[in-house]
């Protein structure tokens, strides 16, 4: 930092932000104080000599001499015997430890990080974004190999770990370009430096991403507890279970009544569908939305909803079998109650924030796609059947 620029901190200018964004006066001192420390602590085992500390804070050496004696006798800045020699002092401990104590998340987290260590014997980390850098809060490490330092508390660009990428993914817009640098630096030979390079490694699509994280975000603010407890009743419209038990007590009827290729039908587009839906996970493997309302839970890949392609699929067939078989006045009442379902699933899943707006449209998409197929090659063999057979007159 230039001394201009310590001028324009301690100084604002006169059309400085008011309001929420009141310009604060900054004490040069309190500043160069933080800069010290922050560049020692990010040297980390690598002790500074005066001069370098003076060249990289633009500090006059006996400035820089004075403010480091004094942090010596505070603890927070350490020296070799020659005195010549300066690293981040033990009391600099205590503020990170402080830190970590008082974060109200760690506790509820850190037993998810033994729980996952336990089952996958992989290393896990927990961390926030700080500017550019993701720093490490919580770290379980895997049993099939020892490291010989601790993660917790370290920072590093956040382009250049998968930690740190995955937390830019969740970030569009100006939100993620405060936390990627102009230039991006290599940490190894494989560290993505190039700016296109890093938005295709993120996978991101501006204008979707942004108003799924912007919709997820206003509900997350709006949405009432009755609203939450209504489409945590519905979305169980569509559960795994539900839809399973519907599955085998339809087919079983149209078995029982001999309708062969309806039931042939009814069971491939339910068990293709799921495994469609699967399989579309497994490709994308998106992360779902935070939803830590306690209303609703779900684990694995987002993107696309199972809800909403097996609530598609499963009431849409359901329909379809009983147009088939029922009389034409029917028809409109009963495609009006499917769609009305349909909607209710996919709506429970986005209030519910356990799917962004874009899985929903994708859920139902890939069950609308494979709906047509299944029926169109049923109405086929219906038809060629018919002309093979013809029904007795």
């Amino acid at each position: 930092m230039t001394e201009s620029e310590r001028a324009q901190l301690e100084y604002p200018s006169d059309d400085a932000p008011t309001g929420s964004e009141v310009a604060v006066r900054k004490v040069k001192s309190a500043v160069r104080t933080v800069e010290l420390l922050e560049y020692l602590a990010a040297r980390q085992d690598r002790p500074a000599r005066i001069r370098e500390i003076s060249a990289a804070l633009d500090m006059p050496r006996s400035s820089a001499h004075a403010l480091l004696r004094t942090l010596m006798t505070q603890g927070w800045v350490r020296s070799d015997d020659s005195g010549t020699l300066y690293g981040i002092g033990i009391r600099a401990l205590l503020v990170g430890t402080s830190y970590l104590d008082s974060d109200p998340y760690l506790p509820l987290i850190t037993p998810f990080l033994d729980d996952l260590r336990r089952d996958f014997d992989e290393t896990f980390h927990v961390g926030r974004l700080d500017g550019t850098d993701v720093v490490y809060l919580a770290t379980r490490e895997s049993r099939q190999y020892q490291r010989t330092t601790n993660r917790v508390g370290r920072r590093l660009p956040a382009h250049a770990t998968a930690l740190g990428k995955a937390l830019l993914a969740e970030r569009f817009g100006a939100e993620l370009a405060r936390h990627v640098p102009d230039r991006l630096q290599a940490l190894t030979p494989r560290t993505i430096v190039d700016g296109t390079e890093l938005t295709e490694a993120l996978e991101i699509d501006e204008e979707l991403g942004q108003f799924d994280h912007a919709l997820a975000r206003a509900l997350r603010a709006t949405t009432s507890d009755n609203t939450y407890q209504f489409f945590s009743i519905a979305t169980h419209l569509a559960d795994t279970l539900v839809l399973t038990l519907l599955c085998i007590a339809v087919a079983v009827g149209l078995l029982w009544r001999k309708h062969w290729l309806y039931a042939a039908s009814w069971l491939i587009a339910i068990i293709g569908n799921a495994l469609l839906t699967k399989a579309l996970k497994a490709l994308f493997q998106r992360l779902r939305p935070l939803h830590d309302h306690g209303f609703a839970a779900a684990e694995g890949w987002s993107f696309p909803s199972g809800h909403a392609s097996g609530a598609l699929v499963v009431y849409s067939m359901l329909a379809y079998l009983a147009i088939c078989n029922t009389e034409r006045r029917w028809h409109l009442l009963i495609v009006l109650l499917a769609i009305a379902v349909i909607l209710l699933v996919g709506s429970s899943r986005i209030f519910l924030q356990v799917h962004y707006f874009s899985d929903v449209l994708a859920g139902f998409c890939s069950g609308a796609t494979w709906l047509i197929v299944c029926v169109v090659v049923t109405e086929i063999v219906q038809r060629q059947r018919s002309v093979i057979h013809p029904p007795r007159s």
